[in-house]
């Protein structure tokens, strides 16, 4: 009788193997601690941001430099150590300027600061943006309103160690109009 054999590999010991309670343990362990670590940045809420002043700073001839003063308004009830941010000021949806700042600052809770930051822009952008409002007050006939958006984020400190990211966004519109009335001593006959 022929008899034909077969090999047979032995089964790894490591395939369709129960973990063992050590392995298990560690496991444990390990999602302990990931649950541990994302309760250290605390659930905020995020805090309002808007502009308070822009003013042009002398520079370049291809760059333009503005200070913004952006006021930081915080809804927690816990203080907010500011160590930075990063911004970008868009205006009638174009972005203009884009900026960080490494400053540290302390807003108490539900309270206000002024953080100031200096942003930059390409001449050709504030071109853009300034050609664009000359052709919609030339189309309508009365001076344009002014939409814009100042976005970004915040780097917070925690309590233990490092820090967070909080994002923020505001937008509002200035009609210039408006403002021309608000202020009619300035007015030339």
């Amino acid at each position: 009788m022929n008899t034909v054999s077969v090999n047979r590999r032995a089964p790894s010991p490591r395939i369709g193997r129960i973990p063992s309670r050590r392995a298990r343990g560690i496991v444990v362990v390990l999602l302990a601690c990931l649950t541990g670590c994302a309760s250290l940045a605390p659930s905020l809420e995020k805090p309002r941001l808007h502009l308070v002043d822009l003013q042009p700073i002398p520079g370049g001839s291809m760059e333009a430099a503005f200070r913004m003063d952006l006021r930081v308004t915080n809804p927690n009830d816990v203080p907010l150590e500011i160590r930075g941010l990063d911004c970008r000021l868009e205006i009638n949806d174009r972005t203009l300027a884009a900026g960080v700042s490494d400053a540290q600052l302390s807003v108490p809770r539900y309270g206000t600061a002024l953080l100031p930051v200096t942003v930059y822009s390409s001449m050709a952008d504030v071109l853009i943006v300034t050609i664009r409002l000359a052709r919609d007050a030339q189309r309508t006939g009365a001076a344009p309103a002014i939409r814009y958006r100042l976005a970004g984020h915040l780097r917070v400190a925690r309590e233990v160690s490092g820090s967070f990211r909080l994002s923020f966004a505001s937008e509002g519109e200035l009609a210039l109009d408006e403002f021309r009335e608000a202020r009619p001593h300035e007015r030339r006959p």
